[in-house]
């Protein structure tokens, strides 16, 4: 990972980089691999985590994040959609969309609005960089590529941010 960092100059020295922690075992394993590898590439860390707004689907990973950012010693930012939207959170959506024909249309709604909020909270921290692991990854990129038919598959992405 180090050489492939190094090599691919993907994390300057001096980046600010916000990793999204969903607290699932991708953006788990990918965290404390920078963390670790921080000192030596010269890069600070800053965990992200973005609260949809789904009853019973986030407390328990937010609260992995709270135990991984205490443990790791890294400063955590909970972005939560009904802070950023006006309101809406993900069970707001998924109930005006219900029996509409479009409730389906869910999936593209969470994907548009947690990259919204993940580069949102990216800002917050003064990111010069995103990390994700595999999951959100193709959360957001899925997303786009839904709509013209193609499956993505990638393992790690890291964003330029340009806040």
């Amino acid at each position: 990972v180090l050489h492939t960092v190094v090599a691919g100059r993907l994390l300057p020295p001096g980046a600010v980089v916000a990793v999204g922690a969903s607290g699932g075992k991708d953006s788990t394993v990918l965290a404390h691999v920078l963390q670790v590898l921080a000192p030596r590439l010269g890069i600070s860390l800053r965990l992200v985590a973005v609260d949809e707004g789904i009853g019973g689907y986030r407390d328990a990973a937010l609260a992995a994040v709270r135990r991984q950012a205490a443990r790791w010693e890294l400063p955590l930012t909970v972005v939560a959609y009904a802070d950023l939207f006006g309101g809406w959170t993900m069970d707001a959506v998924a109930r005006s969309t219900a029996g509409s024909g479009r409730s389906r249309a869910c999936c593209t709604f969470c994907g548009v609005l947690r990259r919204r909020a993940l580069e949102e909270g990216a800002r917050l921290v003064g990111a010069t960089h995103i990390v994700m692991g595999c999951f959100q990854v193709l959360a957001v990129v899925n997303n786009a590529a839904m709509n013209i038919g193609v499956h993505v598959s990638l393992c790690v992405c890291i964003f330029k941010f340009f806040g």
